[in-house]
């Protein structure tokens, strides 16, 4: 699985024109990101909440912590986009990926504050 909303879709728009041509197809599609890009709205503005499914990941709620093993955007960002698509009427899921629980921390009363109906759990996997 690949995030399609990395840096380089701010460049090349690929993310972008998929939707439009998925959306013009009827075609559901899934989009899995740690991005806060997926609530901007241009892309709020091309997505049908009929046909999109989106998964945004959070491994912990602290952005300090957060920012020490991943480039994404910080988990804040990340809740204020899953709060903006519940608000829009876009089906959300919570992605815990990988679920680590000294890092997750407070992040389960969080995804609980903001009412999210939907949460996937992911355990890290390490080949010992």
């Amino acid at each position: 699985m690949t995030d399609c909303l990395q840096p380089a879709e701010l460049d090349y728009k690929e993310t972008y024109e998929a939707i439009k041509a998925l959306n013009d197809r009827s075609v559901h599609y899934l989009i899995v990101t740690k991005s806060s890009l997926v609530a901007d709205d241009r892309y709020v503005g091309i997505m049908n909440p009929d046909l999109a499914h989106i998964q945004i990941s959070i491994t912990s709620c602290d952005d300090h912590v957060a920012s020490q093993y991943e480039m994404a955007s910080p988990p804040s960002q990340r809740i204020k986009a899953v709060e903006k698509l519940q608000r829009l009427g876009f089906d959300v899921c919570v992605r815990l990926s990988p679920f680590i629980p000294n890092l997750i921390g407070t992040a389960t009363d969080r995804i609980n504050h903001i009412q999210c109906e939907k949460v996937l759990i992911e355990f890290l996997r390490v080949n010992a």
